[in-house]
């Protein structure tokens, strides 16, 4: 199983020239190609990541088979109203 290291880091911002703690964990390629100085806070968020598992998906596929029934409903409605006016 693949494993994801995620690194809370401090980066160089460009207009102050200050060190500014980032709000997220990023791996350590990631935060290389977003910034030009940075360093390493603490030890990795350590995630198994399992290829076959299924994940956080927005969207009408995650709400279930019915979401476009109740879309439907509320789009019927919608124009029902407009062909009353």
């Amino acid at each position: 199983m693949p494993r994801l290291e995620l690194f809370p880091f401090c980066y160089r911002e460009s207009f102050t020239g200050k060190l500014v703690k980032a709000r997220y964990r990023a791996g350590r390629h990631e935060i290389a190609a977003r910034y030009a100085e940075w360093e390493t806070i603490g030890p990795p968020e350590i995630r198994d990541v399992d290829p076959g598992a299924r994940y956080f998906m927005e969207g009408p596929a995650a709400r279930g088979a019915d979401a476009h029934i109740r879309a439907g409903a509320t789009d019927q409605s919608a124009s029902g109203k407009a062909a009353g006016n």
